[in-house]
């Protein structure tokens, strides 16, 4: 009897390492070539499908990476390691969170997850995969900063154009630049000019103008500014006086004799105007940032007189045009858009030596356009005041 017991024990043996055997042949074929063997009888979890992806992110120091697992079969424990890589190795960090706050310890690497998915168990296993690597780490980028202030050109005079350079400044780019003009006295207003230039007014006569450049990127801004000597007017027209009246004739001097005085330079005549004297118009309707120019039109100019328009701003649909009235009224379409603020339109009307018309136009943000009309000179530039008729 003892004998029959030994052999049954025998035959129940073997069975039992048969079975072992059929369990540990499929875990061996199913595990990644870049896995090292599991122990005899362990069965590591199957390959995510699909495999964890590119963790989600910047990569750019002070931003944050998402962890992208992969698919995982039921009932495996899942564990990060946020690794750290140069050309030849890799390193862990010791995070194992679902996401890592890049810092300036990671710039010039690239960053990779590797992922351990565990099976409990009698016959459990484990498994790691790693994800691709992300881009190399950029640095933190650099907010604006001023190294060289804004400067102002121009005469402060009313009539003339400021024009304000944007400085220099240091900082990651791209850096964007804006522009605000104020008008300061004791306090600083703001005039609604966003552009880099401004054109003077009788408004702004006895004070100063002052303009901010804001400079913006995508760690943060800084401003800085530059202000103009205080505005001055207009010099007053020149004084129209008629010739002085013949003087009487006298008796001629003595052969010899000195002059009794040198002779007075006659006084300048009077211009005359343009006749008839041209008048501009312009309509439209306000917009957000400014407003739509519907009508430009310059009516009651002499034939062959020659208009001159000139436009500053962003807006612009051309900088300068010139043409010569063939008939007493003409439409300037080309200028007949939508202009931002702070754009200027001027006009001027000339034919030979009579004073001409100057009509300087404004756009402003929600109210109708400012508008100066004064006389011109011939050969100049200058809007002066228009003599009384």
């Amino acid at each position: 009897m003892a004998a029959t017991l030994w052999r049954s024990m025998r035959r129940s043996t073997i069975t039992l390492a048969a079975a072992i055997a059929l369990l540990v042949a499929p875990a061996a074929a199913i595990a990644a070539p870049d896995d090292p063997p599991p122990p005899s009888g362990l069965m590591p979890p199957d390959a995510p499908q699909p495999p964890p992806g590119t963790p989600g992110g910047k990569a750019q120091a002070g931003k944050v990476l998402t962890a992208d697992q992969g698919t995982w079969e039921d009932g495996v424990t899942l564990t990060n390691d946020w690794r750290r890589c140069s050309e030849s190795e890799c390193e862990s960090t010791g995070k194992k969170g679902s996401t890592y706050l890049l810092t300036a310890q990671d710039v010039g690497r690239r960053i990779k997850l590797r992922v351990r998915g565990e099976r409990a168990g009698l016959l459990g296993g484990s498994r790691t995969v790693d994800s691709p690597l992300t881009a190399a780490v950029a640095a933190a980028p650099v907010a604006p900063a001023n190294t060289t202030p804004p400067v102002i050109t121009g005469a402060a005079q009313d009539g003339q154009i400021l024009t304000a350079s944007q400085g220099e400044w240091t900082g990651t780019s791209p850096i964007a630049y804006s522009y605000d003009w104020l008008r300061c006295t004791a306090a600083c207003t703001p005039t609604g000019v966003t552009g880099p230039s401004y054109p003077l007014t009788a408004t702004d006569v006895g004070n100063q103008m002052t303009v901010v450049v804001t400079a913006v990127n995508e760690a943060g801004s800084a401003t800085a500014s530059a202000t103009s000597p205080v505005v001055a007017a207009l010099p007053p027209a020149a004084p129209t006086t008629a010739p002085p009246a013949a003087a009487p004739p006298s008796e001629s001097p003595p052969s010899g004799s000195p002059p009794s005085g040198s002779p007075e330079k006659p006084a300048r005549p009077a211009l005359r105007r343009l006749s008839p004297f041209p008048v501009v118009v312009i309509s439209g309707r306000a917009a957000a940032g400014g407003a739509v120019i519907t009508r430009l039109a310059a009516r009651r100019a002499p034939r062959g007189a020659t208009v001159t328009v000139r436009c500053t701003g962003r807006d612009c649909p051309v900088s300068q045009a010139r043409r010569k009235f063939r008939r007493s009224r003409m439409r300037l379409r080309a200028f007949e858009v939508e202009l931002r603020a702070g754009t200027v339109i001027t006009v001027l009307i000339r034919k030979g030596g009579l004073l001409g018309k100057y009509t300087r136009i404004r756009i402003r943000r929600k109210a109708p356009p400012a508008r100066v009309d004064r006389c011109l000179e011939p050969g100049s530039e200058r809007p002066v005041a228009c003599p009384a008729r």
